[in-house]
């Protein structure tokens, strides 16, 4: 059984498309925002004179499209803030030595931000590669454990909210040992990856797949009730079953599925039900699906 007090509560496309949050700022409008921020630090740097250099405020627009919208966006407003402030030091005319030093400096300060928005940029991506791996089941490429468990506890909070039905299925392979060892263990990747892309390709793309450990799986269908479990399951099943026979492979499958519509319902209650259900099955010949409400 999969014990969620065991795993503290922590969107890689394949795992499950992210619902829409109230409150972001669109990208556009963040690229606008941050064009204008570049126009207002020039304006303060013309207007503070040139005892005052403010040059490095620039990073600030230049981090804020680099980590929110992209970088080429991130080289743009690079080249606008260099720009700006060439021409707040152009029009300050300095008494410089000679005519090419604010040309000079303004390069060198283009490169310093190009060098800035492209590390920033990298660095966005490093973050949110290792963020979906944090979540991701790293043999079948499907969502882990935590991240089920993270999901799962957000949708009873909207289900609570918005009083909408809940179901989860919890499933084990039925003699999966005797494929690791009558075939090996490489045999036994093959198997659980080919089975989580058959389940994540039969469910909707609000569902959630996940691997929960071992050969145990689960499903996360969000706002929706029995009958209509009932129906999604039943695609998943004929999608195993063709994986299962197609391979000749001599497992089958033990799931149980439990669905919640009461306020009371919690992560650690729906997992404790689930399991049990599915235990029953395996007690008393395998092979089967059973429903349960809570």
């Amino acid at each position: 059984m999969y014990k969620i007090s065991k795993v503290p509560y922590l969107n890689k496309k394949s795992l499950i498309k992210p619902r829409k949050k109230v409150g972001i700022i669109p990208k556009a409008l963040i690229t606008i925002g941050s064009i204008s921020l570049v126009a207002i630090i020039g304006l303060i740097d013309y207007k503070t004179g040139e005892e005052i250099n403010i040059s490095v405020f620039y990073i600030l627009p230049i981090f804020l499209v680099s980590w929110y919208v992209h970088r080429w966006a991130s080289i743009a407003v690079a080249i606008l803030g260099a720009s700006a402030f060439f021409m707040a030091d152009y029009i300050l005319y300095h008494p410089y030595s000679m005519p090419y030093i604010p040309f000079f400096n303004s390069s060198g300060i283009l490169v310093f931000f190009l060098i800035t928005s492209y590390a920033l940029s990298a660095l966005r991506k490093a973050y949110f590669l290792e963020h979906e791996l944090a979540r991701t089941d790293h043999l079948t490429d499907i969502a882990n454990g935590r991240y089920f468990v993270e999901i799962i506890s957000k949708e009873i909070e909207r289900m609570e909210r918005y009083k909408h039905s809940l179901s989860l299925a919890y499933m084990d392979i039925d003699n999966f040992k005797n494929i690791n060892d009558n075939y090996g263990h490489n045999m036994g990747d093959i198997v659980l990856s080919s089975i989580a892309l058959a389940m994540k390709e039969s469910i909707r793309p609000v569902d959630l797949v996940a691997r929960m450990g071992g050969d145990e799986f689960a499903i996360l269908f969000p706002e929706t009730d029995q009958s209509v479990v009932k129906s999604i399951m039943s695609r998943v099943q004929i999608k195993i079953n063709k994986t299962i026979s197609e391979n000749s492979w001599p497992i089958s499958f033990s799931i149980g599925v439990v669905t919640c519509s009461s306020t009371k319902c919690t992560a650690d209650l729906l997992f404790e039900k689930a399991d049990a259900v599915m235990y029953s099955i395996k007690k008393t010949g395998k092979n089967l699906v059973k429903y349960e409400m809570l």
